[in-house]
């Protein structure tokens, strides 16, 4: 296997992830806009407490879509591995200290180059 094939299948990887994320998310969302909106129609203290759990089950929506973003950026940087990879292998001057610079930025703690910390 090709080693710009291994990016693109880690990449793919993400975009599965980001799709149950999202409908995770949007699963939630309307949940809890249903619940709101039941619980207003309702009188007591079953409207608040309708309410409310409409409400924690909106802000909990907020949990898979940060997940969501995240899987996507992770994903876009995959594809350009992928892509520097590739002009590595074309023999490109200076595409390999592309993708070694890709990498520190995108996984590196920001310590001395090359100590690994």
């Amino acid at each position: 296997m090709r080693p710009e094939a291994v990016w693109n299948r880690l990449a793919d990887i993400h975009r599965a992830a980001r799709r149950g994320s999202a409908a995770l998310a949007l699963l939630l969302a309307i949940a809890g806009l249903l619940l709101m909106a039941l619980g207003m129609g309702m009188g007591g203290d079953r409207a608040f407490a309708a309410v409310a759990t409409g409400a924690m089950a909106l802000a909990l929506a907020l949990l898979p879509w940060h997940v969501w973003l995240e899987h996507g950026e992770r994903e876009a940087g995959l594809r350009t591995l992928a892509e520097e990879w590739e002009a590595i292998a074309e023999g490109r001057p200076d595409a390999a200290a592309r993708v070694v610079a890709l990498l520190r930025h995108a996984y590196g703690t920001g310590g001395e180059e090359g100590t690994g910390r």
